[in-house]
């Protein structure tokens, strides 16, 4: 069903591209909420879905056509140089090696460990952080990764092998949510992801009596820079030089911030706050210069 509905987009697309003589840049959205919200009273009131609102209003000499796309899909087509662009990015070495990255145009939460409550009281008793390593080496946790997903700092302690058990690896698809229902079946016992999900799950998905907590990674830096990454050719590069110049008109703004904060919980909310400040101070103040 997501193939044929990708299908009569891409044809609604070719049909208003041709009477259009605008350039097409299409946005690859994540499948999966708070970050693109498609239905519901909230929709297209995600993370992105709001970012990308301004982005669109700021390039109005191009014709922009929002896709949602899985990880593998959005970074093959940068890698082969489509008019394809990814408007909340981490960058990483591969990834820079085939795209285009922006100014840092926002912050965004490290990710963090969800793992049962029940664990979480086993294996970090009153923390509220924990040695990801040395949950890896726990023979009794198995962890669930997402293919072709950028797991910033973690990336190689996750993906190495620990200990016997062998981590579950999922199909990007479908998000974290796949994640989520295994870890409330039991199947995995431990997944990261970025505290926005967990948030969400909370608010809009019954816990089936399975609570789930989120654990900082000691490994991780406690904030990540978010970009617009683009395919490293011409036009790709010309829409980055474009954006970096609204970009830096946006960090002052608290509409910025609240955009990206509405789904945090109240004790990140306040560590966001600061570090926004922290992080994006010097550079928007060497954007300026």
């Amino acid at each position: 069903m997501r193939l044929f509905l990708l299908f009569l987009m891409l044809l609604s697309e070719t049909s208003v591209a041709q009477s259009d003589e605008r350039p097409v840049v299409r946005w690859a959205l994540a499948p999966y909420a708070p970050f693109h919200i498609e239905d519901g009273p909230e929709a297209g009131q995600g993370v992105v879905d709001l970012a990308l609102k301004g982005m669109m209003e700021a390039l109005p000499e191009y014709l922009h056509v929002p896709l949602v796309m899985n990880a593998s899909r959005a970074w093959q087509d940068i890698r082969d140089g489509e008019p394809v662009c990814h408007p909340a990015a981490l960058k990483t070495p591969e990834r820079e090696r085939h795209a285009v990255f922006s100014d840092a145009g926002a912050i965004v939460p490290s990710m963090v460990v969800i793992l049962r409550a029940e664990d979480a009281a086993r294996v970090a008793p009153g923390k509220s952080t924990v040695s990801l390593m040395h949950l890896l080496k726990d023979e009794k946790l198995r962890p669930g990764i997402l293919s072709e997903r950028a797991y910033g700092d973690v990336q190689e302690v996750l993906e190495e092998p620990h200990g016997t058990t062998r981590p579950v690896w999922v199909s990007n698809n479908y998000g974290p949510f796949s994640l989520i229902r295994m870890l409330y079946s039991g199947r995995i016992d431990l997944m990261v992801e970025y505290p926005w999900i967990l948030h969400f799950v909370k608010e809009h998905v019954p816990e089936a009596g399975v609570p789930l907590v989120a654990l900082g990674i000691e490994e991780s830096p406690p904030f990540y820079t978010s970009h617009v990454a683009c395919a490293n050719t011409p036009p790709g590069r010309e829409i980055v030089a474009r954006l970096n110049g609204w970009i830096a008109t946006r960090i002052p703004l608290e509409e910025n911030l609240r955009i990206l904060g509405d789904w945090l919980d109240p004790i990140t909310l306040e560590r966001y706050r600061a570090a926004y400040e922290e992080m994006l101070s010097p550079l928007k103040a060497a954007q300026a210069d």
